[in-house]
């Protein structure tokens, strides 16, 4: 028994027994344990002591943490357990103190030392330490990025052709929905104002450049975690713009009940005119879901099985 207590084999505790020796061992001797009284009772025998603490004795409970690992852009939580709650400690990364921002917190409940950080970056990776006078304990975090940040990129329409006075709409997807995207025009940023909008929904990003005008026309690009995704935005005239014809005959407003097939079509001015289809700015190919079919000047995509 510890002040009471009954002690059995645990992650703090040792208990050893031979045919006439019984031993205790405590695995981590901190400030909590002094003056303790320790208790051994078997059969007709009763034992009494108090454990002795020297100078230096060890402040935190738990141990020092192995190896974390975490993913960029994620939360994560270091923690330290002290022997007394009213012990105070010093959060460090490396040899520097760390002081609380908008990203670092520190937490500290009962006994609990806690050191948070959100929205993990490359640069947060590293040897942290919870340091108080008498000990210390060491965390090695890890931060791993994603292989890639934009997701099927090959699909994303990259050149967009927008008629002068209207909108363009230029988008993509990255692979975390916390990555934050900026929008760059000939390597200037893009912040939002009445000619720029930008939108953020899940993974989705995008930028609508409204009512174009020549001057809007050239190079964008979109950048999250250092790597880039170029966009070319040509602006053309209406006139140059009627590739295609009997457009107020379309039908745009397209219903249709699952599990059966539904077709888009339009029709082109000339013959040699090559089209592509896209979904949510995405790429369509031609496969069991999409079948592109072309007839003269008609061009068509038939959706299988809609759901």
């Amino acid at each position: 028994y510890i002040n009471g207590n009954l002690v059995q084999n645990s992650d703090k505790y040792i208990i050893t027994r031979t045919k006439a020796s019984h031993s205790l061992i405590i695995k981590r001797v901190t400030s909590a344990f002094k003056e303790a009284e320790v208790k051994f009772v078997t059969k007709d025998i009763e034992s009494i002591g108090r454990v002795t603490l020297k100078d230096e004795v060890a402040t935190f409970v738990n141990e020092s943490a192995p190896g974390i690992s975490v993913n960029l852009h994620e939360k994560f939580e270091l923690v330290c357990e002290v022997s007394s709650a009213t012990e105070a400690v010093l959060w460090r990364k490396g040899k520097k103190d760390i002081k609380p921002d908008q990203r670092v917190t520190f937490s500290v409940q009962g006994k609990q030392r806690k050191l948070i950080v959100q929205n993990a970056i490359k640069e947060d990776e590293g040897v942290y330490s919870c340091e108080s006078k008498d000990d210390r304990l060491t965390f090695q975090v890890e931060v791993k990025e994603p292989t890639e940040v934009f997701f099927d990129k090959e699909k994303v329409q990259k050149e967009i052709r927008a008629i002068l006075s209207e909108n363009a709409f230029l988008s993509c997807e990255v692979a975390q929905p916390t990555m934050e995207a900026r929008w760059f025009k000939d390597g200037k940023l893009i912040t939002p104002s009445k000619k720029f909008k930008i939108e953020t929904e899940g993974k989705s990003r995008w930028l609508i450049i409204r009512q174009i005008d020549r001057k809007d026309g050239g190079q964008y690009t979109c950048e999250a975690d250092s790597q880039k995704l170029a966009f070319k935005v040509i602006v053309t005239d209406r006139e140059v713009e009627e590739i295609f014809v009997n457009q107020k005959k379309v039908q745009k407003d397209i219903k249709t009940v699952a599990s059966e097939n539904v077709s888009l079509s339009c029709e082109v001015a000339q013959t040699k005119t090559d089209v592509k289809w896209y979904k949510d700015g995405k790429l369509i190919t031609d496969t069991k879901k999409f079948k592109i079919e072309e007839q003269g000047t008609s061009r068509c995509l038939v959706v299988q099985q809609v759901e």
